[in-house]
């Protein structure tokens, strides 16, 4: 692994650690528990959601996978442009953990 990689899983690992986080805070301060983290999402369909919760986490596993171990680093150009280092900006912008939070502040 080189630097470029090490930076990537770093940002991995703290916006997984503010993801789980963000779901203790949730559940923890709620009144209603888990319940309420759904969003108003029927009980009927919730399978279906989680079921689908399920394949993006292993699909999510398998592209970080993907990009930490079978890119080389050195001759990565996204979109004829951008070097390896875009995929810092996507994956910090693109975290849930913000997406969490403002439903977190929505709920109350």
């Amino acid at each position: 692994m080189n630097v470029q990689q090490i930076i990537l899983l770093i940002i991995n690992v703290i916006g997984g650690i503010a993801v789980i986080g963000s779901y203790i805070l949730g559940l923890g301060t709620q009144s209603g528990g888990a319940n309420v983290l759904w969003g108003g999402v029927p009980a009927g369909i919730r399978p279906v959601y989680t079921v689908s919760m399920i394949i993006s986490a292993i699909a999510y596993f398998a592209f970080i996978y993907f990009i930490l171990f079978r890119i080389d680093t050195k001759d990565t150009l996204i979109w004829n442009r951008f070097s390896y280092s875009i995929f810092y900006l996507i994956f910090f912008n693109v975290s849930s953990f913000s997406f969490m939070d403002a439903s977190h502040e929505r709920l109350r």
